[in-house]
């Protein structure tokens, strides 16, 4: 523990690093949370307002970040002050700091100037200890508080779990022979005597906050979340309420704004366990213009953080009357009214009277009051792009690309839209193979961003391969099978021919034979011109590029460097990595359409699925390969980063940090590889190879069998050419992720010269050349576009949208709780497990083995979840997405089911038949017990 400065006599021109709560601030210290920190800030207007606060000082964010900057040591005068300040609060309470039959206990919390919930430490009833017994009482409501306070101080000043330490029975009542148990297993752990003196205790809380600061967690939010420039966190040091009951309000329902009404949750005991989601507590909600119309729901008592002397009620009773609920519901009316805005306020009773204990403005209300607004302006745009009369008719399709980019930054959508038009890679691959995107598919694509996701619009997609056709989809096919866009539209639609169509129709039908003929010669050198001469200048290019230091380049070379990128990687290159793939995928489609022709649909696509599984090449599988033999000591972390550090979970989204930027995650994996007893995935890659050349050898008596043998010659073609070109799906992904890392750096570079950070993703391309003259009105734009972004995530959105029924877009589906639920299978067998529901992959934690993985999609930062899986299920994908064919790989069944998530709890047992598409849940997670 670092050791505090010795006191020294303050002079006159000490630095000040202590506030009092309702002490004012100097002149010249317009920003109270800057010094005070957010929690700080409140209490202090709080305080300065007479509302009812507990006493208590706030050590300010310049000491910690001395404290920071200095190996841990104090400033030279904060003991002193904080000796001082602890000193008035006895004053001030008539109590002594950790003496006598009421002694002053404070609580130590964290308080930066932007709101970090929960990444920091907490410590409660500080000044408790063992000598208290004697006056206190030697009881085991004493020891209850005692050891909660032993087992919170190893967890927060030495990240010691104290329940993985110490084995004792659940019925045990707290003593002071138990009491002794904890403490020497924090001694055996942490390697030094627990701390008996209550102002010793003090300190090493103190410290605790502070380096706090520090931890991965805070780290690692402060980083997600974009906070950036703060100095550190203050220290709260607040007397303890002895709060018999305490819990939370929000002023206004933030899940039900409509609905006029205050939510009020309370527990018995100090409200730790009410905040930290420890226990479910009682909730109240409070009609706000009437506080005597009260709607009640009881919750589950659980383990409640205590204070000295409290008692708590009968489990099956009220934690809170109507009279009280009635004078906290007034109280914080005025809380709201003094601060102008709806509050979320910590509060506690005890002797019959409240107090507050913190607030603050409730989070993430912009983005709810949003939300409906957001939702109607999308129905209006849509009904735009429909255009007048009651025949008008749209449909939009959930686009692929969504699996990769689920709800992508405004600068990524607009660098991928434009990768993905006719005049960008995709369009520019299919301009090289013959096809005539139209102008309208060149200028403005065929994708459509609707609540913030990513649709295929098939009345312009109709429009990517023939220029003047006038071909179009079946709407109704296409609402009935999404898949149906994965072909050209075979509609002929006379009313869209204009006057001259007859006369360009022989030029049109030219064109089409002729790329038919380059499309089926194209195929047979695909791999050898990629391999050969596309992939090399990439290669060298991608590694100038990497030893160019950005920061060198003046802000307008800088963007003219990115948009340079943008083009060599996306349009020029980006159009070659695709090619091969796409031929892999007409082959299998070939093959698939032969087989099941010959075979029935059921064996027909068992059998192109065995034929093709576990190929040659799979990047994915050499990366999750090469990731458990890092797991495993034969491989270092390094090796892996060089080779796959450009990659990352839903990397299409350009504002998600690479592996080589941020490898926790992969550390989070390895960690979960070295526990996995199972088989190596080599192990059932091999065995995997083993099915597909028992496949391969049964397949000639396999087409006798079903009068095919004629077709066999075309069938070894075709399933050579997919063997050989399906991986470049991934492979060609694989690279391509190379050069968009270098994208991506150029955009961080902005970031951080313009002191964005995150944030520089919310602009869009055409504003960064002007962002330093137009920098406050851009930033205002900026913020505003943050809201509506996030407003539009929080949108129920389909698969499928169709102009016929926009009121209801964004709207939860009804869902029937059926038993047994119809997929779309895109890998085949069949397998037994229990449920395990993933949205991020990053947060999955200890799935355990032989579980069923449901999530929304799945990209390469999936795929190491795959290797303790039975089964694969996602709401998003079709047959050659990349959940599909890592699944196929992997040797186990897979299914796209919309509403999967919703559909299945966590827990839930399964049965996934990969042949039918059929999900039956065997057993639901609530008949376990």
């Amino acid at each position: 523990m670092p050791t505090p400065s010795a006191p020294q006599q303050a002079s006159r021109n000490a630095t000040r690093w202590i506030y009092a709560f309702d002490d004012a601030l100097p002149p010249g210290h317009n920003e109270p949370k800057a010094l005070l920190g957010g929690k700080g800030a409140s209490l202090a207007a709080m305080s300065r307002a007479g509302l009812r606060v507990p006493p208590g000082f706030t050590i300010t964010t310049a000491a910690c970040r001395h404290v920071m900057d200095h190996a841990g040591a104090w400033p030279a005068e904060l003991e002193q002050q904080v000796r001082a300040a602890l000193e008035q609060l006895e004053a001030r309470t008539d109590r002594r700091f950790g003496q006598g039959p009421q002694p002053l206990l404070v609580s130590v919390r964290s308080g930066a100037a932007v709101s970090m919930p929960g990444m920091m430490d907490t410590l409660l009833n500080c000044g408790v200890h063992p000598g208290l017994a004697d006056e206190v009482g030697d009881t085991p409501g004493f020891w209850r508080v005692y050891m909660q306070f032993v087992i919170a101080f190893a967890k927060s000043a030495a990240g010691i779990d104290l329940a993985e330490q110490i084995d004792t029975r659940a019925d045990a009542k707290p003593s002071r022979e138990l009491a002794r148990q904890y403490r020497e297993a924090y001694e055996r752990a942490a390697g030094k005597p627990f701390p008996d003196q209550p102002w010793e205790a003090l300190v090493q809380g103190i410290d605790a906050v502070f380096n706090s600061w520090s931890s991965e967690r805070a780290n690692a939010y402060r980083k997600q979340h974009n906070i950036q420039g703060l100095a550190g966190t203050a220290v709260n040091v607040q007397v303890i309420f002895p709060s018999h009951v305490s819990g939370v309000l929000f002023t206004v329902d933030p899940n039900a704004l409509a609905a006029e009404r205050m939510v009020v949750e309370a527990s018995h005991g100090l409200g730790e366990a009410v905040v930290s989601g420890d226990v479910t507590p009682d909730r109240f909600l409070v009609d706000r213009n009437d506080f005597t119309r009260i709607e009640t729901h009881l919750g589950q008592r659980g383990d409640v953080v205590a204070s000295l002397g409290d008692e708590t009620g009968p489990p099956d009773q009220s934690t809170l009357t109507a009279n009280q609920l009635l004078e906290l519901c007034e109280l914080a009316r005025n809380v709201e009214t003094h601060f102008d805005a709806p509050m979320d306020i910590e509060w506690g009773w005890s002797h019959g009277q409240f107090a507050l204990l913190q607030c603050r403005p409730i989070r993430g209300l912009d983005v709810a009051r949003a939300v409906e607004p957001a939702r109607q302006a999308e129905i209006a745009r849509l009904r735009t792009l429909v255009g007048p009369g009651k025949k008008a008719r749209r449909v939009w399709v959930a686009h692929n690309l969504g699996e990769t980019l689920r709800t992508p930054t405004p600068l990524t959508w607009d660098i991928v839209r434009r990768f993905m038009h006719g005049s960008g890679g995709f369009g520019l691959m299919y301009r090289d193979l013959g096809y005539r995107p139209s102008a309208d598919v060149c200028e403005h694509g065929f994708l459509e961003l609707i609540g913030q996701r990513i649709y295929a619009d098939p009345e312009r997609l109709a429009g990517l391969f023939w220029d003047g056709m006038p071909l179009r989809y079946d709407l109704d096919a296409v609402l009935h099978d999404p898949g149906t866009l994965d072909r050209a539209p075979t509609i002929f639609d006379p009313e869209r021919a204009d006057g001259t169509f007859l006369i360009r129709l022989p030029r049109l039908v030219t064109a089409m034979f002729r790329c038919a003929r380059k499309v089926r010669r194209d195929r047979y050198t695909a791999k050898q011109h990629f391999e050969q001469q596309v992939l090399p200048p990439y290669l060298d290019y991608i590694r100038a590029k990497h030893a160019q230091n950005l920061a060198n380049l003046s802000t307008p070379d800088l963007i003219v460097e990115l948009h340079d990128r943008r083009r060599r990687v996306l349009d020029q290159f980006g159009k070659e990595s695709l090619k091969p793939g796409f031929f892999g995928g007409l082959a299998l489609g070939e093959l698939r359409q032969r087989l099941t022709q010959l075979m029935g649909p059921t064996e027909g696509e068992r059998y192109t699925n065995a034929l093709t599984t576990a190929l040659d090449g799979d990047t994915t599988y050499e990366q999750d390969a090469m990731l458990e033999d890092v797991a495993h000591g034969r491989a270092d972390m390094p090796e892996f980063l060089e080779r796959f550090g450009h990659r990352t979970g839903g990397e299409m989204e350009l504002a998600e940090p690479r592996w080589r930027e941020d490898p926790s995650y992969l550390e989070q994996i390895a960690t979960r590889l070295r526990k996995d007893t199972g088989p190596s995935l080599a192990e059932r890659h091999a065995q995997n190879v083993a099915k597909r050349h028992d496949a391969e050898r049964k397949l000639p008596d396999a087409l006798a069998h079903h009068g095919g043998s004629a077709f066999r010659e075309r069938i070894d073609e075709q399933l050579q050419l997919a063997r050989t070109l399906l991986p470049y799906r991934e492979a060609g992904k694989h690279y391509l992720m190379m050069g968009y890392e270098l994208i991506r750096q150029a955009i961080v570079e902005l970031g951080r010269r313009w002191d964005l950070g995150r944030d520089v993703f919310y602009l869009q391309l055409d504003e960064l050349d002007r962002f330093e003259h137009d920098r406050d009105a851009l930033l205002e734009t900026l913020e505003q576009r943050k809201v509506h972004c996030q407003a539009l995530q929080r949108l129920d959105m389909p698969n499928v949208i169709d102009s016929a029924t926009l009121d209801a877009l964004g709207q939860p589906p009804e869902l029937e709780g059926a038993d047994a639920f119809e997929g779309s299978a895109v890998s085949a067998g069949t397998a037994i497990g229990v449920a395990r529901i993933v949205r991020d992959p990053r947060e999955a934690g200890d799935l355990g083995e032989g579980y069923i993985l449901v999530c929304p999609s799945t990209d390469p930062g999936w795929t190491p979840l795959f290797i303790g899986a039975r089964g694969l299920i996602v709401e998003r994908g079709g047959t050659l997405s990349h959940g599909a064919i890592v699944a196929r790989d992997f040797g186990i069944p897979a299914i796209v089911c919309p509403n999967a998530t919703r559909l299945i709890h966590s827990g839930d047992e399964l049965r996934v038949d990969g042949n039918t598409g059929r999900i039956t849940v065997t057993r639901r997670e609530t008949d376990h017990a």
